[in-house]
């Protein structure tokens, strides 16, 4: 009853693949219709702002970054972007992200956003996005779970 992703210790999502080992969270895929949403969008502004002047980074908050599946994913995808990804347990995204080339555009924060806050505001100053994708199960739909998705 372990899910596959575990059994085979990786998964690709979008250009990536990622580790996955318990108890990070399995990539969903409207987790990555988000990636793709936010690629989009980010890739028009881009084209509408060229004759802007000088083209300055894009930075962003993630909140809960699991796997790393949305950070890494849009470094990998988008060359003008920053991102603070924050976790109250982090796991190690900085090998991966080393590997792929983006550890200089991402900065790994291990806190819980909710009693750090300050600290979140200093580490992370202002940043032109915030993005999320965190579990979500209804209460009421608890009891419906398969034993391996409600682990």
């Amino acid at each position: 009853r372990m899910p596959v992703q575990y059994v085979i210790g990786e998964w690709d999502f979008r250009h990536l693949t990622l580790k996955m080992k318990p108890p990070v969270f399995i990539p969903r895929p409207e987790t990555e219709e988000l990636v793709v949403l936010v690629e989009e969008d980010l890739l028009s502004q881009d084209k509408a702002d060229i004759s802007a002047g000088p083209h300055r980074d894009i930075t962003f908050l993630e909140v809960g970054c699991g796997s790393g599946a949305i950070c890494l994913s849009l470094l990998h995808l988008l060359p003008r972007v920053r991102i603070t990804a924050v976790k109250s347990v982090l796991i190690s995204l900085n090998t991966l992200s080393c590997r792929l080339g983006l550890c200089d555009r991402l900065n790994l924060l291990q806190m819980d956003i909710l009693l750090d806050s300050h600290q979140l505001v200093r580490e992370c100053g202002a940043v032109d996005f915030i993005i999320s994708n965190p579990p979500y199960v209804f209460s009421e739909d608890m009891n419906e779970l398969e034993p391996e998705i409600l682990q």
